[in-house]
């Protein structure tokens, strides 16, 4: 009895995997006639062949959920395509609110700055700082919260 994963594929997908119960793996394509031909493959390469599929019906099944088909039209393609270049004011705008952080950072105790640094720019959790600093999760959370805190305060006050 042959046994076949029961998937979607892309209609352009010249290829069908296919295993039986006696652990033999096959590959059925199409010849030049359109002609189905088998040719029997390692377990290995089925693997492979196996992921490729479920990645496919991965990015099918995401693309279908974050895009409704009415939305597919040549404005909401074009939109969505179009590399938007920023002005040499924006630029500007972010290399100023960039120095202004900076400074801001600055002004917070080395305790603060360095939890800051590891949980936003080295995307470490709270649970390995805890770990790495030798205290508890709780502590490096309140920590990172009243740094928050503190940086919104210094911001407004340099009228940010």
């Amino acid at each position: 009895m042959e046994n076949s994963p029961k998937r979607r594929k892309y209609r352009d997908n010249p290829y069908n995997i296919n295993y039986n119960e006696s652990n033999n793996t096959y590959i059925v394509v199409f010849n030049f006639n359109s002609k189905e031909e088998k040719v029997n493959i390692s377990k290995e390469v089925y693997d492979v062949f196996n992921r490729s599929e479920l990645t496919d019906i991965k990015q099918m099944n995401e693309r279908d959920r974050h895009y409704d088909n009415n939305e597919m039209t040549e404005e909401f393609i074009y939109r969505n395509s179009v590399v938007k270049n920023e002005t040499v004011e924006d630029i500007v705008e972010k290399k100023m609110m960039s120095e202004k952080l900076q400074k801001a950072i600055n002004m917070l105790s080395e305790n603060q700055k360095r939890r800051l640094l590891k949980y936003y720019f080295q995307n470490k959790t709270l649970e390995e700082i805890a770990k790495e600093e030798g205290v508890s999760f709780q502590a490096v959370h309140m920590g990172i919260e009243r740094s928050l805190l503190k940086l919104k305060e210094i911001l407004k006050n340099l009228k940010i």
